[in-house]
């Protein structure tokens, strides 16, 4: 995971972000808390190099990523809980 997120520059932040979300739906009382894997490493590998929540994307221009709209969302949905 950590050689693919350095290979491609991607922030940090951002893969957090996509751990809590994917915690929060595979964990007791989420979307797919009954979908079992046998790596789950490798599964949320694959969320993350496939970019399956669409989190963020790539700014070319600026050779950087940035935070869409479902990011934005999840970061204050997760921030929000952090802080309850």
């Amino acid at each position: 995971m950590l050689e693919y997120v350095d290979t491609v520059g991607l922030p940090q932040e951002f893969v957090q972000l996509a751990w809590d979300v994917f915690k929060a739906e595979h964990l007791p009382n989420g979307t797919n808390e009954r979908r079992l894997q046998s790596d789950w490493r490798r599964h949320f590998l694959n969320y993350v190099t496939k970019g399956y929540y669409r989190l963020w994307y790539a700014d070319a221009a600026n050779n950087s990523y940035v935070l869409t709209t479902q990011g934005v969302q999840a970061q204050r949905a997760h921030a929000r809980k952090e802080a309850a």
